[in-house]
């Protein structure tokens, strides 16, 4: 049994023993890997002696070998070769052979040396020349396949020092290409910009609502990235939209990437319970961005829609209790509801509910409209009539800026 290793041979004394063909390709790999190569033998091919190998055309004295780090034979006299490995194998040498011996301590390997990984490859004496295309075939696949990940990862290892790369390595090895376009970005840009969202499946918030809002928020100076803060809703979505960030892997990042300024944008509807989890675990690692709805801007939302809904009871339906926002709601004639409560005495019965969700995902279609026990239908059971408003966090915000 035997381990696959890389030999660092820079600078190193390596002694090949042989002056034929095999032995100008060996010589000519030991020297591109930085190798002090001497070539011993009664007859040196003209390839080798152009090269910048030491040449010696005599015969070999076993104690030139002795202080060689690595010795390889490479002579056409297989009995020649066997009592080289075994001189070596008593002195402790590292020694390799052109042909088969089970005491050679290394093996040659056939290998393809890239920019960013090194493909080898033995075939255990059975078909070295079907090895190098092997090989071949190999390299084309990887670089189809991985190349732009390990540009991208080689562009984040060189922005950072070596002990984070390290730390980060055994994670981001496993992200999609479209995350790590994303922390090439913001080694880029030396400061970031992370729109957190509880999570949605929407796919009308994630494909054009929050697109729409990154690209109006976007500035120059940083970069704009979107999380969910909710595991089991990023679980469910992220191969779908692979460049989503959870906020796991955005702590993650901020944890180790000191080189990187953190600003975190909570997209919460309120300041509930989530927000809090979630706001105590970012202040951690950076600044927390004023909250992105201010109190003067949900007043006039609600004028406004307690205007465009005149003949009808406004009922702006949240997921978490906020008895703030429900006092300033009925400053103005509206009313604030929680989405699991049951039992609703309103002073009209037609209503317009306006669900305060971020995205018309999971909790809207199964609490708010298409769930057995949702909120609708226990209005509707309870004799209310309801006109649903589509309305839009995001877009809302985006489109009050432009006016």
């Amino acid at each position: 049994m035997s381990v696959c290793v890389n030999l660092h041979l820079r600078n190193k004394k390596v002694v090949l023993v042989g002056g034929g063909n095999v032995a100008y390709r060996k010589c000519k790999q030991f020297l591109e890997s930085g190798a002090n190569v001497y070539v011993v033998a009664f007859t040196i091919c003209e390839e080798i002696k152009k090269s910048k190998a030491i040449c010696f055309e005599e015969e070999l004295s076993l104690t030139f070998l002795n202080d060689a780090f690595l010795v390889y034979a490479a002579t056409n006299d297989e009995t020649y070769n066997h009592e080289i490995v075994m001189y070596c194998k008593k002195n402790g040498i590292l020694c390799g052979s052109a042909v088969r011996d089970e005491n050679v301590s290394v093996s040659s390997m056939m290998q393809s040396v890239q920019e960013n990984f090194t493909l080898a490859l033995d075939t255990h004496g059975l078909a070295p020349a079907l090895g190098k295309k092997i090989v071949q075939e190999a390299v084309d696949d990887i670089k189809n396949k991985y190349i732009k990940i390990f540009t991208l990862l080689s562009i984040i290892s060189n922005g950072v020092n070596e002990e984070t790369y390290k730390a980060l390595r055994p994670v981001i090895s496993f992200y999609p290409e479209s995350k790590l376009v994303s922390i090439a970005h913001m080694l880029e840009k030396k400061k970031v910009r992370i729109e957190i969202l509880h999570g949605s499946k929407d796919s009308v918030l994630l494909e054009k609502e929050l697109p729409r809002f990154i690209q109006h928020i976007q500035t120059e100076d940083d970069h704009i990235e979107a999380c969910f803060s909710s595991l089991p809703i990023y679980e469910k979505c992220k191969e779908e939209y692979p460049h989503l960030f959870s906020l796991d892997e955005i702590l993650f990042l901020a944890k180790h990437l000191k080189e990187i300024q953190f600003c975190f944008d909570l997209l919460f509807v309120n300041k509930g319970t989530w927000y809090q989890n979630v706001y105590h675990q970012c202040r951690v690692y950076g600044e927390i961005l004023p909250f992105w709805i201010s109190a003067s801007k949900w007043k006039i939302w609600i004028q406004e829609l307690v205007k465009k809904h005149s003949t009808k009871l406004c009922i702006f339906v949240m997921h978490e209790k906020n008895p703030e926002f429900q006092s300033l709601c009925r400053q103005y004639g509206a009313e604030a509801v929680w989405m699991k409560e049951t039992m609703y005495s309103f002073t009209k019965k037609e209503l317009c509910v306006i669900p305060l969700f971020i995205g018309r995902g999971y909790h809207f279609k199964k609490d708010i409209v298409q769930g057995k026990d949702s909120f609708v239908k226990r209005l509707l059971e309870q004799g209310y009539t309801v006109e649903m408003e589509p309305f839009s966090l995001l877009d809302r915000q985006v489109n009050d800026e432009v006016k």
